[in-house]
């Protein structure tokens, strides 16, 4: 059962468009401390976390929808009763709380130099108050004041604003520019910290949090036995996570590799989906690397390629077969094979169909053997079948590989992955696969998995 609340203050409340920009910010930050799950009921207003009553099925499931009312029903007071009479009138219909905050945005969003100063000025002002706040919780903070700003200027800015707001949109979206207004939020006392950490060229917003989260602690603690207390400035103690009171929850798993298991049950267990979302991954590094004969390939959605790439494959860097949903691109056609076929995401399927792939690529004809057909798979060229002495040379978004000299693909790269233009199978082939276990590793590396 759900504690009671209290309804927030927020002062001043809404009065209309003049303060709307410094309300909206209160708000966030205010519902931003209430948790939902493992969000936060802020997220409610923006329409993240939706009514779950369509899909909840079951007494969890009910209890989801009656906690996600009672958070919604909070916002929509909170919000009322810190609006004046003609905001209130503009919500009073709203039955979410993410209707009311689109109402209100719809009639209050207006970008002027001193709204728009109002979003930089709210990052500025953040300070880290190590006697209050632990690190992450600051850098919590300070993420979600700097992603408000972010969206909001991604709202679009007025013709008269153009200048101004073109250098707060390119400002928002620079990682370097973020770690250095996170960085200027520490107080004096953390000088010799921020200017190591300003030594190190390259570094990433992410690598400068995590510094930050390494040494911030150590420092702090490194000044317990001076003194009893300290200023804003000039910190002492660290800010302690509170412990939770033990609810009686106890996770047989946790116990059973012998660590307490306190205050949560099995089926909640973070520790054992990581652990079994690690043991997945290992499954997957070795089905991938593995040198037996069963093909894994990539198992996507039925008509994806022929929709909406025709006349193209899609290259797969690590699929170790070649695939199709077009029998008559088939020649030396096996059948009744009956062989198991294992996915990457490690679904399964039978194929009983393979052949030799007749196709035209850049002016060649290619016979690509061992190639798997089935309708519902799509039409995709196997990177691991490629010939051990190849090389790959990539300019910008295309890929050339080749092989003795010879062209063997051009590979396009797209949004929604690696494409090989293919043309009618015309006569006699030039290019004959050959099987390869060895990886296409530099655009493995280059792409990603595709």
């Amino acid at each position: 059962m759900s504690k009671e609340r209290s309804i927030p203050k927020i002062e001043p409340k809404l009065v209309g468009q003049n303060n709307y920009a410094q309300w909206i910010l209160s708000i966030e930050q205010t519902l931003s401390s209430y948790e939902h799950e493992e969000e936060t009921i802020w997220e409610i207003v923006t329409g993240k976390i939706k009514d779950p009553d369509s899909e909840a099925k079951g007494k969890s499931a009910d209890a989801k929808v009656k906690q996600w009312r009672r958070d919604n029903n909070f916002v929509i007071l909170t919000m009322k009763q810190n609006c004046e009479s003609e905001a209130v009138d503009v919500i009073g219909l709203a039955r979410t709380a993410n209707e009311a905050y689109l109402e209100l945005q719809a009639k209050y969003e207006g970008k002027t130099i001193s709204t728009l100063g109002a979003l930089l000025i709210n990052v500025i002002k953040t300070s880290y108050d190590g006697r209050t706040q632990t690190i992450e919780e600051h850098i919590s903070d300070f993420d979600k004041k700097w992603s408000f700003m972010r969206s909001t200027l991604g709202g679009g800015i007025p013709d008269d604003l153009k200048e101004f707001g073109k250098i707060l949109v390119d400002l928002s979206k620079n990682d370097q520019a973020k770690g250095i207004f996170l960085l200027a939020t520490l107080p004096v006392y953390y000088n010799s910290l921020v200017e190591n950490i300003q030594l190190k060229s390259g570094l990433t917003y992410g690598d400068i949090t995590t510094h930050l989260k390494t040494y911030v602690p150590g420092r702090q603690k490194g000044r317990r036995k001076t003194t009893d207390d300290g200023t804003k400035e000039n910190p002492v103690v660290l800010k302690e996570k509170e412990a939770k009171p033990d609810n009686g929850k106890r996770c047989d798993y946790c116990i059973g590799k012998g660590w307490k298991g306190l205050n949560h049950t099995e089926s909640e267990c973070f520790t054992k989906k990581r652990e079994k979302k690690k043991e997945k991954k290992a499954k997957a590094d070795e089905d991938e690397n593995s040198d037996t004969e069963e093909p894994t390939i990539k198992m996507i959605r039925i008509g994806k390629t022929t929709a909406a790439r025709e006349g193209y494959f899609e290259f797969d860097t690590a699929s170790t077969h070649h695939t199709t949903n077009n029998l008559d691109l088939l020649t030396d056609v096996q059948n009744n094979l009956s062989m198991k076929i294992t996915g990457h995401d490690h679904s399964t399927s039978i194929c009983d169909t393979m052949g030799t792939l007749l196709i035209k690529h850049n002016g060649v004809n290619m016979r690509l053997e061992k190639c798997l057909y089935k309708p519902t798979y799509s039409n995709i060229i196997g990177g691991l079948r490629m010939p051990q002495n190849y090389d790959q040379k990539t300019r910008g978004s295309e890929s050339t590989i080749t092989s003795g000299g010879k062209v063997l693909y051009k590979i396009e790269r797209q949004e929604n992955g690696l494409w090989i233009k293919t043309e009618a199978y015309d006569g006699k082939a030039r290019i004959n696969s050959a099987k390869g276990k060895e990886l296409a590793i530099s655009l493995h590396e280059r792409y990603g998995h595709v």
